[in-house]
């Protein structure tokens, strides 16, 4: 009797880890009940984590396209600058050589407007007959008498005897042509 006993005993226990690991079972499948069940509430999540990731990742590539864009403006902005930059110091020589010519332009005219009208003049002025009179045309100097004869027949009344006559720019400033 003694082993039956001891039999029902390990029968009852054997029973009890049955049941025992029949429970942990059912407990394990019903844990991967509950982690599949976790899994599928979290795939739409890891989808919308994705598509975030995809959507910043075209975001990132889509500013580093206009950074490169704005950076070759700046680039063309700056080559712009510089060739205005080129252009007005340019415009600057040409400025300064067109005053050297309007320089030298206003020179040749000073020099041209200088030069003394004059009329046919004998040898036969003598200089100490000479006279300087002013008028509203301007400083000039006259020939008062003829000492000679004329060069081609007598002189009519009409005719300009001898006239010099300077710029009213220049007072003092005679020039005597022989």
């Amino acid at each position: 009797m003694s082993y039956t006993f001891i039999s029902t005993s390990h029968i009852f226990t054997s029973t009890f880890y049955i049941f025992t690991s029949t429970s942990h079972i059912f407990m394990s499948i019903s844990h991967i009940f509950t982690s599949t069940s976790h899994i599928l509430t979290s795939t739409p999540h890891i989808f919308t984590s994705t598509s975030y990731i995809f959507t910043s990742t075209f975001h990132i590539f889509t500013s580093t396209f206009h950074i490169f864009t704005s950076t070759s403006h700046i680039f063309t902005s700056t080559s712009h600058i510089f060739m205005s930059t080129f252009h007005i110091l340019t415009s600057t020589s040409h400025i300064f050589t067109s005053t050297s010519h309007i320089s030298i332009s206003i020179s040749h005219i000073f020099l041209s407007m200088i030069q003394v009208n004059h009329f046919s003049i004998d040898s036969c002025y003598s200089v100490s007959a000479l006279s300087m009179s002013t008028s509203p045309e301007g400083r000039s100097i006259s020939f008062p008498a003829r000492t000679g004869v004329p060069k081609l027949g007598v002189p009519s009344r009409f005719q300009v005897k001898g006239c010099m006559r300077t710029l009213r720019s220049h007072p003092g400033s005679v020039v005597f042509l022989e």
